[in-house]
């Protein structure tokens, strides 16, 4: 009976196991698309400010002004901050990538600026978005009346703005993921004990079944071997001696039919 607990108890540990890794891996492709959607969303919403900034640069240019002579753009940069909470900083880059205007203390780093360049310009899109670090860095090109770039808005904003919101779906996925775990490893319960019963009881016939019984040999833990392997040489030598004079017999004896002529 014991044999057979264990089989089932292993048959059950496998089901669960590939179950769970089931489920984990698309636990995982799941947080991966929905971080990737939530990046998506939060970049289209800084490129509403983005897109502010971009009309402004246009009207401007088309009355012959640069962006680095625009008077009220930093006014309208500090408009769109206070408008969306998500913007934590905001960058005017010319096209060699040079800052223009900027909301941040600091220079973006140059590698982080190299980066951030070679995918505005090797995307073929008005927009492009990027993570660097714990920033997400959303950048639109700003083109002129003949359709040439003059220069990009990069809007940027924290980790921390939006990954709360990717963790809290996560956890309810989990949470989700968890309770049809529980229903799969309870309703497979009862399949195994009913349809592996047989197969786990003819397990254990076999594991349990007594060689000696089956005579197939004396038991080698037994005191008495080397007895019993002598009597099994007697025996042997005693079927050879009878299986010799039975093949000699038919050998040698005339047939009855040869004898009667």
């Amino acid at each position: 009976m014991l044999k057979l607990y264990r089989f089932h108890i292993n048959v059950l540990l496998s089901i669960w196991f590939v179950v769970a890794c089931l489920l984990g891996l698309q636990l995982g492709l799941n947080y991966l698309k929905y971080q990737s959607l939530v990046i998506e969303t939060t970049s289209a919403r800084l490129q509403i400010a983005g897109s502010t900034i971009e009309t402004v640069a246009r009207r401007a240019e088309q009355v012959g002004l640069g962006l680095d002579e625009i008077r009220n753009l930093d006014s309208i940069i500090d408009r769109e901050m206070r408008r969306e909470p998500l913007i934590d900083t905001i960058r005017i880059l010319s096209v060699a990538g040079d800052e223009i205007t900027s909301t941040a203390l600091d220079p973006l780093p140059s590698a982080d600026l190299n980066r951030l360049m070679r995918r505005i310009t090797i995307q073929d899109a008005a927009t492009a978005h990027i993570e660097i670090g714990d920033a997400l860095h959303s950048a639109r090109m700003i083109v002129d009346s003949t359709g040439a770039t003059i220069g990009a808005v990069v809007i940027s904003t924290h980790r921390g703005n939006y990954q709360p919101e990717v963790l809290r779906a996560h956890r309810e996925t989990l949470r989700g993921f968890l309770i049809v775990f529980g229903v799969i490893a309870i309703a497979v319960v009862p399949v195994v004990l009913l349809g592996f019963n047989q197969v786990g009881r003819m397990m254990a016939v076999f594991d349990t079944a007594n060689l000696n019984d089956l005579e197939l040999g004396p038991d080698p833990d037994d005191d008495d071997v080397p007895a019993q392997m002598q009597q099994l040489i007697i025996q042997g030598n005693r079927a050879y001696v009878v299986a010799n004079a039975e093949l000699d017999a038919l050998i040698y004896d005339p047939a009855p039919e040869t004898a009667a002529r």
